[in-house]
């Protein structure tokens, strides 16, 4: 064969079908790394979120726990009593440390419960802020635990200064799923027979329960010696459903031995 039709021939290039399997080939490739990066970022997106989500859950109950434990404390009961250390005022009555609202299968955000406690200047008792008493006299604390539409769980305080709205967890707008609270559920322990006298809660009952029920011609609130806490999450993974994280709570001066 001569020489320069040799090199005519190799010369030619690529046929249309050859490169239109190429360009399908390098799609398909382009299709499979999109689709592995896309992974890899919702990967990241979801454990982020789940961490945030540990966090979040440590960082609340934390909170709550503290503030539940100290319910119906004073700072000098020896000598004054509950009742003139914690005076009636709504919603509480004269010497109840604690209250609430809703239905525990009530629809969400669910409950709300309110816990009291009277401190002294500089004895360093936190209040659902994490400030305590400077104010040079005796203090009454009230702190409200509820959540709101948007998923957030807040706090109000209720001090001398005034009332305060705290945010403990923000709800989340970002990510597959946004983190949110989306219901709060209290249970009260209540102690209804007294002949057994270890002070242990033997009836759980919703807040609306507890109001309806009197013990010894008191309100059952004043009998309320452990709260049962659950809070529901949104899941940070894509289609899994909510997450409940509960926490049973002694109140100070009431919870005793466990039988």
């Amino acid at each position: 064969m001569p020489l320069h039709s040799y090199r005519r021939e190799r010369s030619q290039g690529f046929s249309l079908v050859e490169l239109m399997v190429s360009l399908v080939i390098a799609l398909f490739l382009i299709g499979g790394v999109l689709a592995v990066v896309q992974d890899t970022r919702r990967a990241a997106t979801s454990q982020t979120q789940s961490t945030q989500l540990q966090d979040s859950v440590r960082l609340a109950m934390t909170i709550i726990t503290d503030v539940v434990q100290t319910t119906g404390y004073y700072s000098d009961p020896l000598n004054s009593t509950a009742l003139a250390s914690l005076g009636a005022v709504a919603p509480f009555a004269a010497g109840q440390p604690i209250s609430g609202a809703g239905a525990y299968l009530a629809a969400a955000p669910g409950d709300s419960i309110s816990v009291r406690y009277q401190t002294a200047n500089g004895d360093g008792i936190l209040n659902c802020s994490g400030t305590s008493n400077t104010t040079g006299a005796n203090e009454v604390f009230v702190n409200t635990f509820s959540v709101d539409a948007l998923g957030n769980l807040n706090c109000t305080l209720t001090s001398a200064a005034g009332t305060t709205t705290i945010p403990l967890i923000s709800a989340s707008t970002g990510g597959v799923n946004p983190l949110k609270v989306t219901k709060l559920q209290v249970l009260y322990g209540v102690q209804t027979n007294f002949a057994v006298g270890n002070q242990c809660a033997d009836s759980y009952m919703d807040a609306t329960q507890v109001s309806a029920t009197t013990i010894n011609t008191l309100s059952a609130w004043n009998y309320v010696v452990s709260v049962r806490i659950t809070l529901t999450f949104t899941n940070p993974g894509t289609n899994l459903p909510p997450v409940q994280f509960t926490r049973v709570i002694g109140i100070m001066n009431k919870m005793g031995v466990v039988t």
